[in-house]
Parts: structure tokens; C-alpha cells; sequence
């Protein structure tokens, strides 16, 4: 069983410009509780690298 699930990505800002950021709005549910503040830097990272490969 996974610590977090992903409920829903949304993309923002859609359509926009070529050389405009990439934007999302996450929600996500933890199933454990995590001693620090991780888990938004670790689950951005993972999605930036799961959308661009």
C-alpha cells in the first residue's frame, strides 16, 4: 500500500504560451504521517519526471 494516492491532477494555464512554466494543481490523500516536510518536494519531482519521459 502506497503513503500517498493521487486523487486528481489539473492542468492550469492550459493552453498557454510556448515558453510559459508548466502549472498543476495536485490533490493528493497521505495514508501515513510524514515527520517533515517532504512530500510536496518529492511528489512535484516525481510528476515533473513521470510527464516529461
Amino acid at each position: 500500500m502506497s503513503a500517498i494516492n493521487i486523487t486528481n491532477v489539473t492542468v492550469l494555464d492550459n493552453p498557454a504560451l510556448f515558453l510559459a512554466p508548466f502549472q498543476f494543481e495536485i490533490s493528493y490523500d497521505c495514508n501515513t504521517p510524514f515527520k517533515d516536510d517532504t512530500v510536496f518536494p518529492s511528489l512535484s519531482c516525481f510528476l515533473f519526471l513521470y510527464l516529461w519521459f
